[in-house]
């Protein structure tokens, strides 16, 4: 029943002051040129990102129901950082499979919801391009730290939460 906790009309693309845009490529291989290959490393890496199994789960695990349809799914994201733990609600809003700009793009994206210890918005995605038969995982995000009321949880957010997101970003 929780909302998404930002504006989006405050939020990348729109206004970008205060907000973190990050941006992540990794080259997975390569299958043959044309469409996805059934079977092949595009559809498995697909699979994996649906199922949230590129997460690092030192850092983050999902828990969520299945079986459920993508679009509108609630997860709850447990952040892990040294002895604690913290619940943060997220919703799948948007989905994508489809062939744009020479790629076959398959992806989906979640916004933070009340409570979360921050606001934005991330997209993961497997994109084939069609004339090289290069796969790639990708993920692109908005994010911004939350107003948290627990001052602990503030300061220690200010230390140490933009370096475990991007160290997360880096080991997905």
């Amino acid at each position: 029943g929780r909302s998404v906790n930002y504006a989006v009309d405050e939020a990348p693309p729109y206004v970008v002051a205060g907000w973190h845009r990050d941006g992540l490529r990794m080259v997975l291989g390569r299958e043959a040129p044309g469409e996805i290959e059934p079977g092949g490393l595009a559809e498995k890496a697909a699979a994996l990102v649906a199922s949230y199994e590129f997460a690092d789960p030192a850092i983050l695990r999902a828990v969520y129901r299945t079986p459920s349809d993508l679009v509108g799914r609630n997860m709850l994201l447990v952040g892990r950082f040294l002895l604690l733990r913290f619940a943060m609600g997220v919703r799948v809003t948007e989905s994508h499979d489809d062939v744009r700009d020479g790629e076959h793009r398959i992806g989906w994206s979640y916004q933070t919801l009340q409570g979360h210890l921050e606001q934005g918005k991330l997209t993961w995605e497997i994109a084939k391009d069609l004339a090289s038969g290069d796969v790639e995982f990708r993920i692109r995000a908005f994010s911004r730290r939350a107003p948290l009321r627990n001052p602990v949880v503030a300061v220690g957010f200010r230390f140490f939460g933009r370096r475990t997101q991007t160290r997360f970003y880096d080991n997905a």
